[in-house]
Order: structure tokens, then C-alpha cells, then sequence
């Protein structure tokens, strides 16, 4: 008899199928595993086998065959040690193929019948939706997780045993079909937008990076609020929606089986010294890089200039596009990357170069060597470029209580959200960032003295199409945050006062 079951194995955000076949006959005891399996898979014939002879499941003198179908795609990873075993339990005719029909399952075994989960859950949830499943099986671990994709029942269990005793009709499980995603309208913290003292201009400026979705860049000496501001930028970006918190969540099931239900933007903070692999993902067994791991949330890069030039030149592609393509010598994968980066560097390597209490101590040299870091197609893809200076006494000591809280902030970021969705709903797109072509045009709509001011600053500063499109589309966005439908000459104006050339300092102090 030949018993098959669906299992499933991964090809970077997506689980593709793979059918479970195995046939027990008389002869020497043997246990082949054919299909292209790889090592975690050869290695589950033993914790099957020992498994369900601790179930006391008598196998005798059998050769066990199991395929791996399709038998042309590698599969590895230890999540189908549950479907193997529940195959080769149909095959010995503990149970019928009929209770596993239409029925998809994944989980490590442990010797002992233990289940325990693996990663990807919202993945293989997604392949039972595909593929009309009514029942999945799997880890209770992995309950929480594959709640959040609705359509199977979801049958949960600790043990081994446990499911074939339900599935023998000797026990019953309980049924879980609910789709309990956690709501949060604002993520609880320990900070606020309101302990930023001064930077009235920095903090204009992430107001408006958070309801665009525009990238920002600071540039100032240490010690003037750049990583601080930068902590607390997630507390004013609105919430994500289901489609976008399920989007991070596949990337997050495949690196952690623990995942953050609270639908809020996730800052990833990476070190300067990462590696491209870190950065960009890879591994014989995919996991997402830190660029994937930002998605629809917030990557900052501290100290900038000091990042490895790979790994900054590689921001090219989900800067403009919102994706990566990962190639390595045995596959390529598209992988989701849309974030807003968030830049901080310094004026000059030892940081004194713009701080009115020190004297800079690098040559010009050094200083173009520095800024030559961050080559001009990067800095062009930045929409807001902002220069931090020292608060003064007064600022520090005599807050007057100006500085807007969390709450305050985010739901003006909220009001212009909804206004551009409805908006550029029109044209298929969402954030005012991601408005192109005819679509940027009819969303800004400028009159005679907007066109002139426009052309003097392309003239004046040598400014790329690139660069006057991303000028555009912060004015829309400062537009929305005023209320107004229109873009005006005023909105055209602030929008340049982001996009200036950065000053030249006085290098001799």
C-alpha cells in the first residue's frame, strides 16, 4: 500500500508543495529517503523510526520507501518529519488514507513523539490555503502564528500520539478557525516624541518622512539627538494595515519563531560593521536580511559613512523599487524590502566639523574621503536631507513644553495617511513616496511661480530628474499635512529647503 500526505518545503517568502509517498513491502529491514532530500531530511528517517516504536508501533522486517515528490526541488529543514511519519503510520495501516486526504502537516519530531515547531508557519498556511486544504496539523507552538492566516482548521498538538489517536477516531482535538490578529493603534513605550528638546527643524522633518514614507538623512556632530530622534520615530508612524502586518510577518516566520503581533512599525538598528550576507540575506537555508527584516517598518543606519561601500551600494535596489533580488549560486529570490531609511553621519571623521566648541582636526582630504563614502546615487535617493546642530542652554534647561508628543504627531501623520490612500487609490498607488510618472503629476498639480522656483533650483544645484521627482512628492506630503488638496509655491519651498547642498564648514576652526 501506498500512502501519501501533503507537506511542504520553502523557496524564500513562499512554500511550495511537497507530496509525502511511502511504501512499506516485506524484506530486509530498510528505510530509503529519495527526492532530493538534504541532510536535516536523510536525518529524520531515525527520529521517525524511533518515534513510533516508542509509540510501541510495531514495524518488523519492512523496507520503507519514501519519495519526496516533485522529485527535481531540494528540500530540507526538519518540518517534514510530521507528514513522514504520519505516511509511513497510513502505510503500516494504523491509519486510513482517507483522514489524510486534503488534510497538510509540518513539525520536528523529537525521539520520544514530541513535536516541536518550526519556522514558517504563516507560509505553510498560505500553501493550505492554496491548496484547499480543510485540515493542518501541526506544533501547539505554532498555533499563535498560523492563526493570523484563516481558511483550515487548525488542529494543534504536543505529541506524536495525540493526532494519531484523533486521527483513529480514539480522541478528539479541539478545532481553532478563529483569526485573532492583534490590534494596536499606537505601540506602548517607554519614549516620546516629546523628550526631543530643540531640532525644530530635524523634527519637521521626520513628521513629514512619516507620512510620506520618505527616506532622511542627518548630518551633524555627536551628541546632538540624531540616534535619539531616531528611537522614537517609530512612535509617530501610523499602524500597519492586515495586508501589510501579514507581508512582515512571512519574512519573520522564517527567522524567528516568536513574532511581534502588535501591528506597529519595527525599527531594525544594525551595526556599522555588518556584512553584506547580514545585510542583503543568504545561507544555505535562506534567512532574510536586515533589509527584509525592515520591511514596512524603519532601518537606521548609524554612522553611515562607516557601513562597508557594498553594503550602502546595495541599497540601490530597495530604495527605488521596495525589493531585492537575492542571487547565489544555486538560487535566486525576490525578497520584500520596503522601509524608510533613516541615515545619520557625522560632518567629518572625527566629528568636530560643524560643532561650535570644537576645532576639526581632518584635512580636506580626509573630509571628501569621508562624504565620498555615500556616492551621489545614494544621497540622490534620499527625500530629506537635515543638519543637527547643538541645542544651546536655554533649549536644554528652559523647554518650553513646544515639542508635540507621540500622540499628538501621529495623528497628524494619521489625517495626511488617509488623505493620500484615498488619493492616489486613483492610480494604484499607496504613499505619496511611491507616486511616478503621469501619477506624480497629476497628484502635483503646480502653478507658474512653483515652475519657476523649480527651475531655478535644478539650475542653481545641478539637480537629476530623480532628485526633482522626490522634491515633488515631499510637497504633496507636506500638502496633506496642511489639509490642503493643492500644491503650492509654499510646500515647493520647504520641500528645496530639504533637498540644499550641505555647507561648507571652516575647516580651520
Amino acid at each position: 500500500m501506498i500512502a501519501r500526505v501533503l507537506g511542504g518545503t520553502f523557496e524564500a517568502l513562499r512554500a511550495i508543495p511537497v507530496f509525502v509517498e511511502v511504501d512499506v513491502q516485506r524484506g530486509l529491514p530498510k528505510f530509503d529517503i529519495v527526492g532530493l532530500a538534504q541532510g536535516a531530511i536523510k536525518e529524520s528517517k531515525n527520529r521517525v523510526l524511533t518515534s513510533l516504536r516508542n509509540l510501541g508501533l510495531e514495524l518488523g522486517p519492512k523496507k520503507i520507501t519514501v519519495n519526496l515528490a516533485p522529485a527535481h526541488v531540494k528540500k530540507d529543514g526538519t518540518g517534514l518529519d510530521l507528514p513522514i511519519s504520519l505516511a509511513v503510520a497510513c502505510a503500516l495501516g494504523v491509519i486510513s488514507q482517507k483522514r489524510l486526504d486534503h488534510t497538510l502537516s509540518f513539525g520536528e519530531l523529537s525521539l520520544d513523539g514530541k513535536l516541536r515547531p518550526v519556522l514558517g508557519s504563516i507560509l505553510m498556511m498560505e500553501l493550505a490555503k492554496r491548496a484547499s486544504c480543510e485540515d493542518v496539523i501541526m506544533p501547539v507552538e505554532c498555533l499563535r502564528e498560523a492563526k493570523l492566516i484563516k481558511g483550515s482548521r487548525l488542529l494543534a498538538v504536543q505529541t506524536l500520539e495525540e493526532i494519531l489517536d484523533f486521527l483513529r477516531d480514539q480522541k478528539p482535538l479541539p478545532e481553532y478557525s478563529e483569526h485573532e490578529v492583534a490590534k494596536a493603534h499606537l505601540a506602548s513605550s517607554d519614549v516620546d516624541w516629546s523628550d526631543i528638546v530643540g531640532q525644530e527643524h530635524a523634527r519637521r522633518a521626520f513628521e513629514i518622512a512619516a507620512a510620506g514614507h520618505h527616506h532622511l538623512l542627518m548630518m551633524g556632530p555627536p551628541g546632538v539627538g540624531k540616534t535619539f530622534m531616531a528611537s522614537r520615530f517609530p512612535t509617530i508612524i501610523p499602524g500597519l494595515t492586515d495586508e501589510e502586518f501579514l507581508d512582515r510577518a512571512k519574512v519573520y516566520s522564517l527567522r524567528s519563531r516568536e513574532i511581534d503581533l502588535q501591528p506597529t512599525p519595527i525599527c531594525r538598528a544594525p551595526h556599522h560593521s555588518a556584512t553584506l550576507a547580514g545585510m542583503v540575506g543568504g545561507g544555505k537555508n535562506f534567512k532574510p536580511g536586515e533589509f527584509s527584516l525592515a520591511h514596512r517598518g524603519v532601518l537606521f543606519l548609524d554612522e553611515m559613512t562607516e557601513f562597508r561601500r557594498d553594503v550602502l551600494e546595495a541599497l540601490r535596489q530597495p530604495l527605488e523599487s521596495g525589493r531585492l533580488e537575492v542571487i547565489r549560486a544555486d538560487y535566486r529570490y525576490t525578497m520584500p524590502a520596503k522601509f524608510i531609511l533613516v541615515g545619520a553621519c557625522n560632518f567629518c571623521p572625527c566629528g568636530s566639523l560643524g560643532d561650535r566648541l570644537k576645532v576639526c582636526c581632518c584635512t580636506p582630504q580626509a573630509i571628501q574621503k569621508y562624504h565620498a563614502k555615500l556616492s551621489m546615487p545614494i544621497r540622490d535617493r534620499f527625500d530629506l536631507v537635515v543638519e543637527l546642530a547643538k541645542p544651546t542652554w536655554g533649549e536644554v534647561w528652559h523647554k518650553d513644553g513646544s515639542t508635540q508628543t507621540s500622540r499628538e504627531v501621529y495623528e497628524k501623520v494619521d489625517f495626511a495617511r488617509k488623505r493620500q490612500l484615498e488619493r492616489n487609490a486613483l492610480w494604484g498607488v499607496g504613499w505619496n513616496s511611491d507616486l511616478v510618472g503621469q501619477a506624480l503629476r497629476n497628484a502635483v498639480s503646480i502653478d507658474a511661480k512653483s515652475e519657476k522656483i523649480l527651475s531655478f533650483a535644478m539650475e542653481k544645484w545641478s539637480m537629476s530628474v530623480r532628485a526633482l521627482d522626490r522634491v515633488l512628492r515631499v510637497a504633496r506630503t507636506i500638502a496633506d499635512l496642511s489639509g490642503e488638496s493643492g500644491v503650492s509655491s509654499i510646500h515647493i519651498t520647504e520641500a528645496l529647503q530639504f533637498r540644499q547642498p550641505t555647507r561648507n564648514f571652516d575647516i580651520r576652526g
